[in-house]
């Protein structure tokens, strides 16, 4: 791996912080290039930038962001038609910049989250520059939680197999318990290999969205469920009556008209079953 790609990337982090920090936007870099040991994997150096910021501020910081330059990496495509938990906007001249509300699978409460992971944060120094980051435990958190979303081949699994041997599994398990993540460490955990270790930490019930086998349908309508009431409404709206660009984007050289058309068939086609599923899942947990 050629070390120049990832030393511009860690210049980039600086930059993302640097002009986040001086709009007075609180937020913690996570992933890419702040990755501490043992979660570094040398096989392919970082490509984009991953910041998280407070809930409250999130329009902020992709204002700011904006004013400097960084534009919409999808343009004419909605926010939350491709991702609930961040916006992709892309560096002038740069890497893609991934500005999350929240995380997948640690956000059973977004406010919550960031109420429990804020205190921890600490920094590293990246371009010779002090930037926030995540203390080492809430780092195998969020990797466990991605390993849970990409499953047991992805790079996520094979981080939290590499910490397994050296992580302090007990203050992670109780960070995750903290947020209503548990379950979403559990698997993770059981993503890689380690449903035993998952077993002795205590862990609650892997969630329904992370669970072998369920479809796109399920998996989106979990999400959706785990918005405040404001955003689910938000985001309903937007499946029935997608913008042009998203059409564009998802069917090419398709009329407007035929693919909304196509496209709402498919979610209600996709969404029925999915609510029947969601529902009975969520009736047995109870």
């Amino acid at each position: 791996m050629s070390d120049a790609p990832t030393a511009l990337n860690r210049l980039w982090h600086v930059r993302v912080s640097t002009l986040l920090s001086e709009a007075g936007v609180p937020h913690v870099l996570l992933k890419g290039a702040t990755w501490a040991a043992p979660l570094v994997l040398q096989d392919r150096a970082p490509a984009d930038v991953d910041v998280l910021v407070a809930p409250t501020q999130f329009r902020r910081a992709v204002d700011v962001l904006g004013a400097a330059g960084y534009a919409n990496a999808m343009p004419g495509v909605g926010e939350a038609e491709i991702a609930l938990h961040s916006t992709v906007l892309r560096a002038p001249g740069g890497p893609e910049i991934d500005v999350h509300r929240s995380l997948p699978g640690l956000d059973a409460d977004v406010a919550r989250t960031w109420e429990v992971l804020a205190p921890q944060v600490t920094s590293a120094e990246l371009g010779h520059r002090e930037v926030p980051v995540l203390p080492e435990h809430l780092q195998i958190l969020v990797a466990a939680a991605c390993a849970a979303r990409d499953g047991a081949s992805s790079r996520a699994s094979r981080r939290v197999v590499q910490a397994s041997e050296t992580a302090v599994w007990a203050d992670v398990a109780r960070d995750a318990r903290a947020i209503g993540a548990d379950g979403t460490l559990r698997a993770g955990l059981a993503a890689a290999g380690l449903s035993g270790l998952a077993d002795s930490l205590g862990l609650g019930q892997v969630p329904y969205r992370f669970r072998p086998a369920q479809s796109a349908g399920d998996k989106r309508l979990e999400e959706v469920l785990a918005q405040p009431w404001r955003r689910r409404l938000a985001v309903v709206g937007r499946e029935l009556w997608p913008t042009a660009g998203f059409l564009a984007m998802t069917q090419p050289a398709v009329p407007v008209g035929t693919a909304r058309w196509r496209h709402v068939v498919r979610v209600v086609r996709l969404g029925l079953p999915a609510l029947v599923h969601v529902v009975r899942a969520r009736r047995r947990r109870t």
